[in-house]
């Protein structure tokens, strides 16, 4: 017949309360998470247990001691009153007496059960952003969400290239057990404008003049970021000739990109007799 209180450590004599410390040093002892794979350290737990449940309940406890008493050796072999080592819900036992007095208010079994808290997935989604947003810096609404039934407001940076991520904290998917969301990061795609491209922090504009123009020298009007600009042509500019205009570019906060200006000289499609005989005159 098993001795309950052997097992446990205690007299017969001992208080409940003795009882419950002894049963949850051995708990803490031999608890299969503190020795995996140990098979002894395992059936010391169980042992412990299944002691606990028997001794901790003053009915059980009471026909225990008679039957101890009176000698019914075949007592034990499987447990008591149907509980065995095997057979009774262990985390059960642990959770009566760790949520009843057990140090920590909560303790050692419960943090076992307890799932610990898992940060939700990362999301990434692709942005089309248009490309005076991406230069000059702004706002632009997506939606977001299975059923894209979220509307956010994401904040462009200025200067924001194709290919760039931008992160949002917590927009990602939802953790589990209480952990905290995970982020959405979005990867931007700027759009194509009619007028200008772009070289980093430069911006690129063509201006077509006439072949009289390019000769002679002209004044041109050429649109910025933020407004129109009067330039003068000098004579003689070559078709691809490029006009640099300092800091009309995109502006960071680090520095200010330059506008060019690349020339497209236009020709005409035919020529009289007197146009050819004066360009001859003058090559």
């Amino acid at each position: 017949m098993k001795d309950y209180y052997d097992i446990l450590g205690v007299s017969k004599d001992s208080s409940g309360q003795d009882i419950k410390n002894s049963y949850r040093k051995l708990a803490k002892k031999y608890h299969p998470d503190k020795n995996p794979g140990d098979e002894k350290a395992e059936k010391k737990f169980k042992e412990a247990a299944e002691a606990y449940e028997i001794l901790s309940n003053d009915e059980k406890r009471q026909k225990y001691d008679h039957m101890k008493e009176g000698g019914f050796q075949n007592f034990g072999g499987g447990g008591f009153d149907g509980f065995s080592g095997g057979g009774m819900d262990l985390n059960d036992i642990l959770n009566s007496f760790f949520t009843n007095g057990g140090q920590g208010g909560g303790g050692f079994n419960n943090r076992r059960r307890r799932p610990s808290p898992r940060k939700g997935g990362d999301i990434e989604v692709k942005l089309d952003v248009p490309f005076i947003v991406a230069a000059k810096g702004g706002k632009s609404n997506m939606k977001i969400g299975q059923n894209r039934q979220k509307t956010i407001a994401v904040n462009i940076p200025v200067g924001v290239e194709t290919g760039q991520k931008i992160k949002i904290a917590g927009e990602g998917q939802q953790g589990s057990h209480g952990g905290r969301p995970g982020n959405l990061y979005i990867e931007v795609n700027v759009l194509e404008h009619k007028i200008f491209s772009r070289e980093k922090s430069n911006l690129i504009c063509e201006k077509e003049i006439s072949l009289k123009e390019a000769l002679l020298g002209t004044s041109v009007t050429v649109q910025t970021l933020d407004k129109e600009l009067e330039l003068k042509v000098p004579p003689c500019t070559q078709p691809g000739a490029t006009l640099r205009v300092k800091k009309h570019g995109i502006k960071t906060s680090r520095d200010a990109g330059d506008l060019l200006v690349k020339f497209k000289v236009r020709l005409p499609e035919e020529l009289s007799e007197d146009q050819k005989k004066t360009i001859e005159e003058l090559f």
